[in-house]
């Protein structure tokens, strides 16, 4: 099984199941210690919200832009060349985010938080040791307000989908530019006839009404998107993908 599945796995439905958040003071709660397993050592958290899936604690919101990069930065390390398919921008991108941690430290998720970034869904990333799936994780984004994303043309195409993610434009892998950490060979089974290693990335809008649209089980296997079409740049594609995100929710 890839990375990008082990990133995102066993996505069964698109139902969202029953996540209660719940205001916590700092003051009475006291910090939390996540991830002893790191050579910094534990990082310390400082939650705003839990949030409790079938009453049992899910994930912190947090507000330490600093703390959840390095969260993010380890669980990315822990994937090695898998893990250039997640973006690591500089701590300071993720101070307008909400931002949102697994009660173990070990998988977050960040959402955008302004007028121009709300509901854009990035930094999903789940440690190898991470025991259990982002399913429920991505179904409290979701929950949350996400409505946006794009990803690399690999297995995380067909995961996004499965959640009611559509995809409406692509750009080549040129076009959006190869990441400083990016190797080919690790990722030669996807990519455009001739491009092997070099995979278009795909924009998607979350539509409550997409039907699931792949097999029931997971499935390895390179995906060819052909029916997404192409942006030529990276303005385009967020024009696109802009108006497909407010012409569906003024249709809910």
């Amino acid at each position: 099984m890839s990375s990008e599945i082990q990133m995102i796995n066993s996505i069964a439905s698109k139902g969202l199941r029953d996540i209660i958040g719940q205001s916590v003071d700092a003051a009475v709660t006291g910090p939390v210690l996540v991830r002893s397993d790191i050579p910094e050592g534990p990082v310390v958290l400082t939650p705003t919200r839990h949030y409790y899936c079938d009453g049992r604690l899910l994930a912190y919101e947090i507000t330490d832009a600093q703390a959840f990069w390095a969260l993010l930065r380890q669980a990315k390390a822990e994937h090695g060349d898998r893990g250039a398919t997640v973006l690591l921008p500089a701590a300071e991108h993720f101070r307008n985010r909400r931002l949102f941690v697994s009660h173990d430290g070990m998988a977050v998720l960040a959402l955008g938080n302004t007028e121009d970034t709300r509901g854009y869904l990035s930094s999903v990333c789940k440690s190898p040791k991470y025991p259990g799936s982002m399913t429920q994780l991505l179904q409290l984004a979701i929950q949350e307000g996400a409505n946006h994303l794009f990803c690399f043309d690999t297995c995380l195409t067909a995961y996004y989908r499965r959640l009611g993610f559509r995809p409406v434009c692509r750009v080549s892998f040129e076009v959006f530019g190869e990441p400083c950490d990016w190797d080919r060979e690790a990722y030669r089974e996807y990519g455009p006839a001739g491009k092997a290693g070099c995979p278009d990335v795909n924009y998607f809008c979350y539509d409550p009404c997409q039907p699931l649209s792949c097999a029931a089980d997971p499935v390895d296997v390179a995906l060819a998107s052909t029916d997404i079409p192409y942006a030529s740049s990276l303005q385009q594609a967020n024009d696109i993908l802009k108006r497909e995100v407010d012409r569906v929710l003024a249709l809910q």
